[in-house]
């Protein structure tokens, strides 16, 4: 097994360990057995059982920093790749709570004749008492005056510099 662990050293190096360091301590046993028998028959297989054991772990010790070089970069892509989607899934519900909040304040308005209410927590109290409109990213929703629309004091800024951004790209298009 440890020849064959000597060969997977670059494949893997739990594996590697997982083949050598048995290779290493057989022959350990190996040789013990034979200095107490005091006979030099398998004293060979013995060293050699020894040999390719710590080559084999000399082998994946040296081999971690460049396992290390190859893995780190794609375990930090991977990490970064997943907090962007999540923070897409915070900007969405963020999305969802505005158009929800202004809906249900121009319910309000209908109901109240025009009038705005004093706050969110107004907004909801009736239909959700004890309820609160809190934005999953941190932000702060704000009612937005008479004819202004709902908005998160964190997601609405990067909306509008999207909209922004895209109504630039669509000009330097034409």
């Amino acid at each position: 097994p440890s020849i064959f662990g000597l060969l997977l050293s670059p494949c893997c190096p739990p594996l590697m360990l997982f083949l050598c360091v048995p290779a290493v301590i057989c022959g350990h046993k190996a040789r013990g057995r034979i200095q107490r028998a005091m006979t030099t028959q398998g004293g060979g297989t013995s060293v050699a059982g020894l040999v390719v054991g710590y080559i084999g772990i000399a082998l994946t010790i040296l081999s971690l920093p460049i396992y290390l070089a190859i893995a780190l970069p794609a375990f930090t892509k991977a990490r970064a790749k997943a907090t962007e989607a999540r923070d897409a899934s915070i900007a969405l519900v963020c999305q969802s709570n505005v158009r929800q909040l202004q809906a249900a304040k121009e319910q309000y308005m209908l109901e109240h004749q025009g009038a705005l209410p004093k706050s969110i927590d107004e907004l909801l109290g009736p239909s959700l008492p004890g309820a609160t409109a809190k934005c999953p990213g941190g932000g702060a929703y704000s009612l937005g005056g008479m004819n202004g629309d709902v908005a998160c004091s964190l997601h609405s800024v990067e909306e509008e510099k999207i909209k922004a951004q895209a109504d630039e790209a669509a000009l330097a298009r034409a």
